[in-house]
C-alpha cells in the first residue's frame, strides 16, 4: 500500500522517537478522535476498569479473539450493567498494517464503546472501542448522557499523568462544542509540549480563539522534526478549517515571521476565511520563498475572486513548477491593472512594495 508523504513523515518520526513503537500502540498526532461519532455508534459507552483477559495482553492485531471481563462505574449511553461485563475482543479480517488499534491490558482504566446488550458485549469499534482516560472524574456529577461525559473529561485535566491530560483533551476537542472552555485554556501555556499544543489545537478545534495568538507562538518554537509532525503540524493545519473573519487581525499581523509554519498557517488562515481584506497580503506572499505558501496564496485568491481555470490556479503535479511562475504572474498583472483598485491595501503592506505596482 503506498503511503503519502506525512503519513510517511509521521511513521518514521515515531521510529525516531522510538525504535520500539512498532511493540505498542503507535501514538498518533492528537485531533482524531470524533467522539460524537463515537457516542452514536455504541450501545453503550462508559468507563471502568479492565477485569480479567482470556489471554495475555492482548490487541487488534492479534490472530485469535479474545474474551475481557470489564467493571464499569459510570456509563455516558446506556444503563449501567450489574456485575462483570463479558466483551469479546475479535480481530478485523484484514487489519491495516498502519491504522491505528488499541491493546488491552488487565488493570488497565479506559472508556468502552461496546455493542450488544447485557451480559454480552463487542467492542463497537477496531479502533476506538477502548480509549484510555483519567480516572479522575467529577465529584457529585448530576449531569447525564453527553453533558456528564464533558463534566468528568474536563475533572481529569487536572490529572498528574500529562498522557492521561492529553487523552482527555482529545476527547473533549472530538465532541464538537462543549459548555465552556475555561478548563482548557487554563492549561494552554503548560511547560509540557504535548499538552500545550493538544490543549490550543482543542481550543481551535471547538471554535475559541482567544488564544489564537499563543497558537502562534506555539508554532514558532523550534522543535525537533518529529515534534513538528506530531505536535505543530496539527495547530498549523488546524488554521486551513477556520472561518471566523475575525482572526484576520492575528493573520494579517504575523505574515512577517520568519518561520515557515507561522507563515504557512497564516495563509491557510486566509485561505480559508476567503476575506477581500487579505486580497493584498496574499498578493505579497506570492513571493514567499515557500512553494507551499506560494500555492496556497494562489488558491487563496482564486477563492476570493471566484475565478476558475489553469491559467489562475491549478492543483498540485508534475508540470505545477513549470506552470507556477506564469501562474504568479497573471496574479501580479492582475493586481496591477485591477486588483490594486478594487481592493485597499493596508499601510503595512504598502511600506513592503512599490506604492504603485507590484514588481513585475
Amino acid at each position: 500500500m503506498k503511503i503519502n508523504e506525512w503519513l510517511r513523515g509521521i511513521f518514521l518520526s515515531l521510529i525516531a522517537l522510538n525504535p520500539m513503537a512498532l511493540a505498542g500502540p503507535i501514538p498518533w498526532p492528537p485531533g482524531r478522535i470524533n467522539t460524537q461519532s463515537i457516542l452514536a455508534q455504541a450501545d453503550l459507552l462508559c468507563r471502568g476498569t479492565v477485569a480479567e483477559l482470556s489471554g495475555a495482553d492482548v490487541s487488534f492485531r492479534n490472530a485469535k479473539p479474545v474474551t475481557a471481563l470489564l467493571n464499569l462505574e459510570r456509563c455516558y449511553k446506556g444503563s449501567l450493567p450489574t456485575g462483570q461485563v463479558r466483551v469479546t475482543f475479535a480481530p478485523p479480517a484484514n487489519p491495516e498494517v498502519y491504522a491505528p488499534s488499541f491493546f488491552l491490558r488487565k488493570g488497565e482504566y479506559a472508556l468502552f464503546s461496546l455493542n450488544g446488550s447485557a451480559p454480552e458485549f463487542s467492542f463497537a469499534s477496531s479502533i476506538y472501542g477502548k480509549i484510555k482516560i483519567s480516572s479522575l472524574v467529577k465529584k457529585d456529577n448530576a449531569d447525564i448522557g453527553k453533558a456528564a461525559l464533558e463534566a468528568d473529561l474536563k475533572a481529569g485535566l487536572s490529572d498528574p499523568d500529562s498522557s492521561l491530560v492529553i487523552a482527555n483533551l482529545e476527547l473533549l476537542m472530538g465532541m464538537g462544542e462543549v459548555h465552556s472552555t475555561a478548563e482548557i485554556k487554563s492549561i494552554a501555556t503548560s511547560s509540557d509540549l504535548e499538552v500545550r499544543g493538544t490543549a490550543l489545537l482543542a481550543l481551535m478545534r471547538l471554535g475559541d480563539y482567544s488564544m489564537l495568538q499563543d497558537a502562534v507562538s506555539f508554532l514558532s518554537l523550534d522543535l525537533s522534526d518529529s515534534q513538528q509532525n506530531l505536535l505543530q503540524n496539527p495547530v498549523r493545519y488546524e488554521f486551513e478549517r477556520i472561518k471566523d473573519p475575525t482572526i484576520l487581525l492575528v493573520l494579517h499581523h504575523n505574515l512577517n515571521s520568519p518561520v515557515f509554519f507561522v507563515r504557512s498557517a497564516m495563509v491557510k488562515g486566509m485561505k480559508s476565511v476567503q476575506s477581500p481584506d487579505s486580497v493584498a497580503y496574499l498578493i505579497r506572499t506570492l513571493d514567499d520563498k515557500e512553494p507551499e505558501i506560494r500555492f496556497d496564496s494562489v488558491i487563496a485568491l482564486a477563492f476570493i475572486e471566484k475565478k476558475t481555470g489553469e491559467e489562475w490556479a491549478t492543483t498540485v503535479g508534475p508540470d505545477y513548477q513549470k506552470k507556477e511562475p506564469a501562474i504568479i504572474q497573471r496574479w501580479k498583472n492582475w493586481w496591477n491593472d485591477e486588483g490594486r483598485y478594487k481592493y485597499s491595501t493596508p499601510p503595512d503592506v504598502a511600506k513592503k512594495a512599490d506604492k504603485s505596482e507590484v514588481s513585475q
